[in-house]
């Protein structure tokens, strides 16, 4: 993905990422309706280098049965993109959202503490300062040659939840039912190569813990020197007494 101070990159992201999942002309969207599943996206930071570039990362949800489907729908969408400009409605579209959302988190003093904080330690001002200028100059060549740039799906890494009531045979059988799967790929041209693209992730080295006052704990032991650690706590809300005053008060 874009390197911190690639602030027109992160722009373009946000608006493919919109496009995808939200724009009425995105075939991903169409798509992941008629089968009853959601898209999301966002950009990560993976490395304790400053200026490391970000990951981007794009999720499906879909009924098991429908995974490889999805799959495919999700290439074929960015194959597309890769060789297809955005029609000017989209263009438009795209740039007035991103202005909406630029203004409701600037409405709002925690989303734009937040902003400003991430792009100071990003060294990106840039994107806190200059934003809607930069979402101005956005072009249809600038989608195009970020969708090239940085949606390679042969360098991409791409992983597969399923849940352990699905067999192997099940999962085997859905991949080869792709045109994107190893023995179709020979009959098409510019096709996706996942060499090793059925393999299993072990979870041989995940170890869980039960602590007191109810806490869970997962570790993956691995020879990483990155770690991601994530801790919330939550509780039930508190029921006012009187729900009638309360509503009361609050209209």
């Amino acid at each position: 993905g874009p390197k911190p101070k690639d602030s027109k990159d992160f722009v373009i992201s946000e608006m493919l990422g919109n496009y995808l999942s939200n724009c009425s002309s995105s075939e991903l969207k169409k798509g992941l309706e008629d089968m009853a599943g959601s898209f999301d996206y966002s950009t990560q930071k993976v490395s304790t280098k400053s200026d490391d570039p970000y990951a981007i990362v794009n999720m499906i949800t879909l009924n098991p049965k429908d995974n490889q489907k999805g799959l495919d729908l999700f290439y074929d969408s960015i194959n597309k993109l890769q060789n297809n400009y955005l029609s000017d409605d989209d263009m438009k579209t795209l740039k007035n959202q991103a202005k909406k959302s630029l203004a409701l988190n600037m409405s709002d003093s925690t989303s734009m503490c937040d902003a400003l904080g991430n792009c100071l330690l990003d060294n990106s001002i840039d994107l806190f300062s200059n934003y809607e200028k930069i979402i101005d100059s956005v072009t249809k060549e600038d989608i195009l040659n970020f969708t090239r740039k940085y949606y390679d799906l042969n360098k991409a890494s791409i992983v597969v939840l399923h849940p352990t009531s699905v067999s192997e045979d099940e999962i085997n059988q859905n991949y080869l039912n792709s045109k994107y799967s190893l023995q179709n790929i020979s009959k098409q041209n510019n096709a996706i190569s996942f060499g090793a693209r059925a393999k299993r992730i072990s979870t041989q080295d995940v170890k869980e813990y039960q602590l007191k006052n109810n806490t869970r704990l997962a570790l993956n032991d691995t020879n990483a020197n990155l770690c991601v650690f994530n801790w919330s706590v939550n509780t039930h809300p508190i029921k006012p007494k009187n729900p009638n005053i309360t509503a009361v008060m609050r209209y």
